[in-house]
């Protein structure tokens, strides 16, 4: 979709074409103002309140809102207390949880900006202190870990408990119920989180999975918890508000999860009533650490998903500029940016992107600050 925006020249009936990163995107009943995402970006800042949202959340999001993305995705939020990573991970497994959301929701769609609702469980990869990132055990106020089969994240987290069916079925009835207050308390969009080696990703993949049941084994089976998952928010959340599935293309390892099988995944998440694949990459470990560390590093496998999706794709990946930002969407290598670390270092990147890319027009500052920002460059400061 291209927009146009009038000539800055005076030209009678000349156009200047927007930037790509800055024409709307309408997607089910929700348009987006650009193609701008905030990414979910964890905090770890609930101080002890039972996973719901503070004033620091308000601060947080809100500030993507005036900055100028044009959807904010909150980060992770456990769908049950043992799928946090820390006591201080955000959570939506209740009413209270909602009801701390609702006025961040409030805020941020009140300044232009659209907000959807991660939703997460983290498996083998929780209890954790974070303070010093390290695990927690039962003793110290930690929780018991579960995940597809009694294999360690890495040395330093406890092996987990293997799920049986009825933790499978319980979670996957979870995931469900969060739906029907994220779409009460206002948000506009739903994401599932299905990647970076937690919960649903450690069934996707045959390197923690060795499950011999209906989970474990078999593509079919391995998917299985992910595709259920889908069907239970999609029974819970309404079809013309977007639902996004976030997946790891591929863990960088030739014995991990790999992009066809995303690709194969995305058609049945599609099939399923999902609108949107975010694609990611990496299983959470030390092989994403190593290999993840080029500007646009998901952007080969995000076109692969693209191509054979009917849906809208977006993607993520050390995007820290505005050129390369447009680029992607230019190149039709993706549909929607996702930026997470740059919008930590520059609350404002969607106004500085309009700016870097000759289109302040697109996203100006808000009019709180709109004075001070003209005193400055008038003053060329």
């Amino acid at each position: 979709m291209t927009s146009t925006i009038p000539a800055t020249d005076g030209a009678s009936g000349e156009e200047n074409r927007l930037p790509k990163l800055f024409t709307p995107i309408t997607i089910k009943s929700v348009t987006l103002r650009n193609r701008i995402v905030a990414s979910p970006t964890s905090l770890f800042t609930c101080d002890g309140l039972d996973g719901r949202a503070t004033s620091f959340h308000m601060t947080h999001l809100g500030s993507r809102a005036v900055g100028g993305a044009g959807l904010i995705l909150t980060e992770a939020a456990a769908i049950s207390p043992e799928g946090r990573t820390s006591a201080d991970d955000l959570g939506c497994w209740s009413d209270e949880h909602g009801e701390a959301f609702a006025p961040i929701v409030k805020f941020c769609q009140s300044r232009g900006a659209k907000i959807g609702l991660q939703l997460f469980h983290g498996g083998r990869r929780v209890s954790t202190n974070r303070v010093n990132n390290l695990p927690l055990t039962v003793e110290e106020g930690g929780w018991e870990p579960i995940g597809p089969s009694p294999i360690a994240a890495s040395t330093r987290y406890a092996v987990p408990r293997p799920m049986t069916k009825d933790d499978i079925q319980r979670l996957v009835k979870a995931y469900g119920d969060a739906a029907a207050p994220a779409d009460h308390y206002g948000f506009d969009a739903i994401e599932l989180h299905s990647c970076h080696g937690y919960l649903l990703h450690q069934f996707l993949s045959p390197r923690s999975n060795k499950r011999e049941d209906g989970y474990g084994g078999l593509w079919e089976n391995r998917t299985r918890f992910t595709l259920e998952a889908v069907q239970s928010i999609r029974k819970n959340w309404p079809d013309e508000k977007p639902f996004f599935v976030r997946l790891s293309a591929m863990e960088w390892v030739d014995d991990g999860w790999q992009l066809h099988e995303t690709v194969r995944l995305a058609k049945e998440l599609v099939n399923l009533g999902v609108d949107v694949i975010d694609v990611s990459t990496g299983g959470g470990d030390v092989h994403e650490t190593e290999s993840a560390t080029t500007p646009g590093y998901a952007l080969p496998f995000a076109s692969v998903v693209r191509r054979e999706v009917a849906v809208p794709v977006c993607t993520v990946g050390l995007i820290t500029t505005p050129q390369l930002a447009n680029e992607v969407l230019e190149n039709e290598q993706a549909d929607l940016i996702s930026i997470s670390r740059a919008f930590v270092r520059d609350p404002y990147f969607g106004i500085r992107a309009a700016e870097a890319l000759g289109c302040p027009e697109a996203m100006p500052w808000s009019r709180e600050y709109a004075l001070a920002v003209r005193q400055l460059n008038n003053l060329g400061l």
